[in-house]
């Protein structure tokens, strides 16, 4: 999944079974292909975009042994329903944000748009260094989830 504003580290969510490999023959082991859904359009600067992107740098950096297909939003599931279907397993990835499951998971507000929050800096000093990514992975994991950031958007402010 991804995340959006400060704490905006934009991640993808995988099955953690499926980073750490399952037991298939050695032909399968040879190509495999992801569903990466996503919360935002591939049209959308930035998130859409960036998602695309990171799709392709996958298939490059493998040698197009690890393919993802990127969907667009209900293509697979609704737009903000990322979360529940890895955690199922119904799709392997999905690049979201975390501030779309905070009903779900009230923690999760600690990794999502904070305004007036911390400067992305210090938030990714907290994460790196002051047990941030320890806790998410902890929230993430209690779900069958392994995340990752993929990308990071600075503070998001607001209106009075």
């Amino acid at each position: 999944m991804f995340k959006k504003g400060i704490s905006s580290a934009i991640a993808i969510t995988a099955i953690a079974a499926g980073l750490a490999g399952a037991v298939v023959s050695a032909e399968a082991q040879e190509r495999i292909r992801w569903k990466l859904h996503t919360a935002w359009g591939s049209s959308l600067p930035h998130l859409g975009t960036s998602a695309i992107r990171f799709s392709k740098n996958i298939e490059r950096m493998s040698g197009g042994e690890f393919t993802m297909k990127t969907f667009e939003p209900g293509a697979l599931v609704p737009a903000n329903e990322g979360f529940d279907a890895t955690s199922k397993g119904s799709i392997e990835a999905a690049w979201s944000t975390a501030g779309y499951d905070v009903g779900k998971v009230p923690a999760l507000a600690f990794f999502t748009a904070v305004p007036f929050g911390p400067s992305i800096g210090e938030f990714l000093a907290w994460k790196m260094f002051g047990g941030g990514n320890e806790i998410q992975q902890e929230i993430y994991a209690s779900h069958n989830i392994h995340q990752m950031d993929c990308l990071a958007i600075g503070p998001e402010t607001s209106a009075c």
